[in-house]
């Protein structure tokens, strides 16, 4: 059996063809989905203009290209996205980063949903989360070395093309093991779908993506479950709760969307209560739109304690005198806003 840590030492050594090959072959046996195979993956990676030296392209489809497509991007994609720094090799670390997360990544995610992973599997499925998050910002600077001929590379579409697909796949297979009557793990998916607000996909971010899509799937209550679950989980940080709740808020049509993401967790969960409370009435300038959506889910989900405390809190801002000098015009149009919105539930 080939020993992973050895095979950049014995790449480094080889001057022969035959003894490469051997070596490739025995390292595309090694790779196993649910084996960590980085360190095997790093030696391909740190060796490749060597070995392309010495073998085919057609060699370096068979036995190069299908050790990233057969191995779990688990471990495959945060080894590429280091893999990027490496100038002389960057086009071909695209293309098997491209590969990996096209064919594999909705895989490796529905992996994420099962039962009961283990805090050490949590870790590595962070740092692909970090990998993923990071991949748009890395390949586009080490893409456009030339800042007067900016472009998009044809492969980071479809790698975020791929990141809609999984994810959605993912959570579609979430909602089929509920119903199957499994358990599941939503720590993955939530962290994912947290940190995705950053991600630019069409036009959109990754997040509104996916909220636009769960909030569009039938009415049922095992997906109202499984969106409140990833949308309030307790498992990320207080900083990225914030931001994601922020955002799934900002992204709402009407109240049902509201509902679905939410739910009565505004009455228990204080970071959701704050944001539609206080945060997006009082301090921010939100759309005309979202302020009566805001209201409305304020009144149908709120307890009748928290919906008259933002009233009062909106009001006693919106008559406070040094509001009313000092606050530019948009701001007291949107707490005039607020308050209409609020007051129209008032009997």
């Amino acid at each position: 059996m080939l020993l992973t840590s050895t095979v950049s030492q014995r790449l480094n050594q080889a001057d022969e063809r035959a003894v490469i090959l051997g070596i490739l072959a025995d390292a595309k046996q090694e790779i196993q989905w649910d084996k960590d195979c980085s360190s095997i993956l790093e030696g391909i990676i740190a060796n490749f203009n060597k070995i392309v030296k010495y073998i085919t392209q057609n060699e370096v489809s068979s036995y190069v290209d299908t050790c990233f497509t057969a191995a779990n991007p688990l471990y495959a994609v945060p080894v590429l996205a280091l893999g990027l720094s490496s100038p002389d090799s960057v086009d071909r670390v695209i293309y098997w980063l491209t590969l990996s997360i096209r064919d594999a990544l909705e895989r490796a995610l529905k992996d994420a949903s099962k039962a009961r992973i283990d805090d050490f599997i949590y870790h590595k499925y962070s740092e692909l989360v970090t990998s993923l998050v990071f991949l748009r910002e890395k390949i586009l600077n080490v893409t456009n070395k030339d800042r007067t001929h900016y472009r998009t590379p044809e492969s980071l579409r479809v790698i975020e093309s791929s990141f809609c697909s999984a994810l959605t796949a993912a959570l579609q297979h979430v909602y089929d093991s509920v119903v199957a009557g499994k358990d599941v793990d939503l720590r993955v998916l939530s962290l994912f779908i947290a940190k995705s607000r950053t991600i630019v996909i069409m036009e959109t971010t990754l997040l509104r993506y996916i909220v636009k899509w769960l909030c569009s799937q039938e009415e049922s209550a095992i997906w109202d479950r499984i969106a409140q679950r990833i949308f309030t989980d307790n498992s990320i940080g207080t900083r990225d709760a914030e931001a994601l709740i922020v955002e799934v808020a900002s992204s709402a049509s009407k109240a049902d969307d509201l509902m679905r993401c939410f739910g009565l967790s505004i009455r228990r969960n204080p970071i959701v209560h704050r944001i539609c409370c206080t945060k997006l009435f009082l301090q921010r300038v939100c759309e005309p739109s979202l302020v009566l959506v805001l209201a409305d889910y304020l009144h149908t989900a709120a307890t009748m304690e928290s919906y008259v405390e933002a009233i009062k809190a909106a009001v006693s801002i919106w008559s406070d005198v040094s509001h009313v000098r000092y606050v530019a015009v948009e701001q007291q149009m949107h707490l005039t806003r607020v308050i209409l919105g609020l007051g129209r539930w008032i009997t």
